[in-house]
């Protein structure tokens, strides 16, 4: 018999440590998809076609985030590789920002340490309990 999913209130710390990370992610990818579909508009000598598509690239990563929050909350085990790809991305943008050309190091701190908490938080015990895929017993 399989039993109901149990709620976000009873989720161990760092699945609502990861939850929190996840959802300020996506919400930061939708607020740069917004600025970058004003921007199109806006900015004399932008390639109009580029810049909308890039917009639509933030809205899918946004979208892509919300729903593995979603599966994280049901329980899905495929919340963990979802979450992983992402991180390890995330780092990667984090490190292209540290390049001697244009050094942004408050976007790299802001990109590097949540990415970096996500990932520890994804190899505990207790978030692997929580995204365990039901063996059936039959």
């Amino acid at each position: 018999m399989n039993e109901a999913p149990v709620g976000v209130a009873q989720a161990p710390a760092t699945i609502k440590i990861m939850l929190l990370i996840l959802s300020v992610e996506a919400l930061g990818a939708i607020a740069v998809g917004v600025w970058v579909g004003i921007e199109a508009f806006g900015e004399v000598g932008s390639h109009l076609v580029g810049t909308l598509f890039l917009a639509l690239v933030c809205f899918g990563l946004a979208a892509f985030l919300i729903l593995t929050i979603k599966g994280m909350v049901q329980h899905r085990a495929w919340t963990r590789s979802a979450a992983l790809a992402w991180q390890v991305l995330q780092i990667g943008l984090a490190l292209g920002s540290w390049n001697d050309d244009n050094r942004v190091m408050w976007l790299a701190f802001a990109l590097f340490i949540p990415a970096v908490i996500v990932l520890f938080c994804l190899f505990r015990k207790s978030v692997t309990e929580w995204l365990a895929r039901e063996i059936p017993t039959e």
